[in-house]
């Protein structure tokens, strides 16, 4: 092979000099490989550029010169005898090549580098910076200078191949303002953090300490975000917000103790559609910032950790599609609490949404409760295991359970037989929602007195509810001061719907679907129990109940006698009258029904009641029902 003169006598210097750069003056061999290149393009450059000498210039002055870029095109400049250099109000001056001066003087410039980096381009300032491909990465790694992205605070990947994870080991190098990291459908190693020259291995140097958010998405190789060695020589502790999303192949988030106790700013976690992540961290675990967690479509995701930790910050809490979830930290339950210094994990939380949970048993368990619970919403559906809301072992009497509680979803539990298994005296007595749906073991419901919106469908063992009240009101009378809606669908075997004596002051809308063994809205008291000889009404609605402020009324598929009893002031809403789904109601009807108060909006009749009592398509213009007092008649 021909060599040209001088090159076997180059490669020998450049040799030497990466040597003697190593050894003499500490570089490792990548920096010293680059200072050679480096050099080398820089002759290059100077042999191809055109000297201009100024051999007799010692001083010059710019002076208000607002469009003065540069002195020359890119020329090399040579001032051998400059001693003074006088720059004043020139904003837009970029570079000079001042040669050996022994007096500068700089009046109203903005920025010093403007002047001095002649050898700078975009990439050396560039704040915010995206690489849209594999070709683009190649090309801007081949590219690559020693100044380039170390202004970098954003920096965005998509659709890169493996060559990125070496991108991002130079970016944890030299790119100390770096934020925000966002990762999408690219290849990478095995781990998205990796050092890779280990010469730079020093326990005192920490990369990535001022990233704030990262977002990790379609990374399919990655299983970690760094191996178990290089844990100790990254530092997220301004990490605030992390996002990972179809890593299938990601199985824990964090390893490494002292790696995960420096995530002391983290506060927002949401890991989706992860198909081998089983936990978030394998060890004792501290998030003091942490205040919101999602957890969706993690099909082997089995707990956040398996030893206790706790979570001081944590306000919302939402787990969808993780059928295999046991716990979030211990004991088979999402909220626990045990005696001991750090017994309540999850003392801030706000709100909690549990959905396709599997094989979870209960949403709390606790040995006594905690004296603080933040808990204002908790929505659980579609977990299919669960067998009580809460469990306690003792519940001392000055503490009350669930206290903030405003509103409770329970949606297709199969096997819920509890929300809890004591009949607690102080059990979420500010509630104001609850909706209990498909839930077929639960025999009974205790309910509140604070109630707005009460909804009970589908609930086929359910057989009564138990009003919350304290041994000391027993006595006094069941006033539902703020219920407004009722609605009781398919409830086969419930026969109280609320105790004898419940009134309802500002109860608007009541909806009573197919509840066969229901015969009285209200419970008789137990004094007309007593008293069998007298005759008890047979009406839905007891003589003493008022409804005044009702304006919705469905009673669909009951078979009621009597909705009303007819001695009622005008005042009240009344149906009276033979009003059985056998009664052969036609012509009369109008007679035996009257509508008389100025409450009742919509009157809601079945198909079945309506066809078997015999009421004509012209019912609504036959009935003689006052226009001061009925909107609208409905027969549904």
């Amino acid at each position: 092979m021909f060599l040209f003169p001088g090159w076997k006598r180059r490669g020998v210097w450049k040799h030497n000099t990466e040597r003697l750069l190593q050894r003499k003056f500490g570089f490792n061999e990548e920096a010293a490989v680059n200072i050679v290149e480096l050099h080398s393009k820089l002759l290059f450059a100077k042999e191809e550029t055109i000297v201009i000498e100024n051999p007799e210039a010692n001083q010059l002055l710019f002076e208000s010169l607002p469009s003065l870029r540069k002195y020359s095109s890119g020329d090399i400049i040579e001032w051998p005898s400059l001693k003074k250099v006088t720059v004043n109000d020139c904003p837009n001056i970029i570079k000079f090549g001042f040669g050996r001066t022994k007096s500068l003087t700089l009046e109203n410039q903005a920025s010093l580098t403007d002047i001095f980096e002649s050898w700078d381009d975009e990439f050396s300032t560039i704040v915010e910076y995206e690489i849209g491909d594999t070709q683009e990465l190649h090309k801007r790694m081949h590219n690559l200078r020693p100044s380039h992205f170390t202004n970098l605070v954003v920096f965005r990947a998509k659709n890169c191949d493996e060559k990125l994870t070496e991108f991002i080991y130079i970016l944890m190098k030299r790119s100390k303002k770096l934020r925000v990291i966002e990762i999408q459908h690219c290849k990478t190693s095995r781990y998205l953090f990796e050092i890779l020259d280990h010469t730079y291995k020093d326990k005192k140097l920490k990369y990535l300490r001022g990233v704030k958010e990262l977002k990790v998405i379609e990374v399919n190789q990655m299983v970690s975000l760094c191996n178990w060695f290089d844990a100790n020589y990254l530092d997220f502790k301004s990490l605030e917000i992390v996002h990972l999303k179809c890593c299938h192949s990601i199985q824990v988030l964090f390893y490494e103790k002292s790696f995960s106790s420096r995530l002391s700013e983290l506060k927002e976690l949401k890991l989706e559609a992860c198909e081998d992540l089983e936990q978030v961290v394998y060890s004792s675990v501290s998030f003091p910032r942490l205040s919101k967690v999602e957890l969706k479509s993690l099909s082997k995701f089995m707990r956040f950790s398996e030893i206790h930790g706790n979570f001081y910050s944590l306000k919302t809490l939402i787990i969808e599609e993780c059928p295999c979830l046991e716990e979030f930290t211990i004991n088979q339950a999402i909220l626990v609490h045990f005696d001991g210094p750090t017994n309540n994990n999850l003392p801030e939380l706000d709100e909690l949404r549990l959905d396709g949970c599997d094989v979870l048993l209960y949403v709390a368990s606790f040995e006594t409760p905690p004296e603080k619970m933040e808990l204002k919403k908790l929505f659980v559906s579609n977990c299919y295991a669960l067998k009580m809301v809460i469990m306690v072992k003792e519940i001392p009497n000055s503490i009350e359970l669930l206290p903030q509680l405003d509103e409770l979803i329970l949606i297709n539990l199969p096997n819920l037989t509890h929300i809890i298994d004591k009949e607690c005296v102080r059990l979420y007595q500010n509630l104001h929602t609850l909706q209990v749906d498909r839930c077929g073991f639960l025999h009974w419901l205790p309910i509140p007195l604070t109630l707005i919106n009460m909804k009970i469908l589908d609930c086929d063992s359910l057989q009564k509810t138990v009003v919350i009240r304290e041994e000391k009101e027993e006595k006094e009378k069941v006033i539902f001061s703020q219920l407004r809606e009722v609605t009781l669908q398919n409830l086969r075997n419930l026969y109280t719907a609320f105790p004898s004596g419940s009134e309802f002051p500002s109860l608007e809308i009541l909806k009573i679907t197919n509840c066969p063994s229901l015969m009285t809205f209200v419970e008789e008291s137990n004094e007309l129990k007593e008293h069998k000889e007298q005759t008890i009404s047979r009406c839905f609605f007891p003589n003493s109940l008022s409804l005044e402020k009702l304006k919705v009324l469905h009673i669909i598929d009951q078979d009621i006698k009597e909705l009303w009893h007819y001695c009622l002031s005008s005042e009240s809403f009344c149906i009276s009258g033979g009003f059985t789904k056998t009664a052969g109601i036609s012509r009369g009807f109008a007679k035996i029904v009257s509508i008389s108060g100025g409450f009742i909006k919509t009157v809601g009749i079945s198909d079945s009641f309506a066809k078997t009592a015999g009421i004509s398509g012209g019912f609504a213009k036959t009935a003689d029902i006052s226009g001061r007092f009925a909107k609208t008649v409905v027969v549904v």
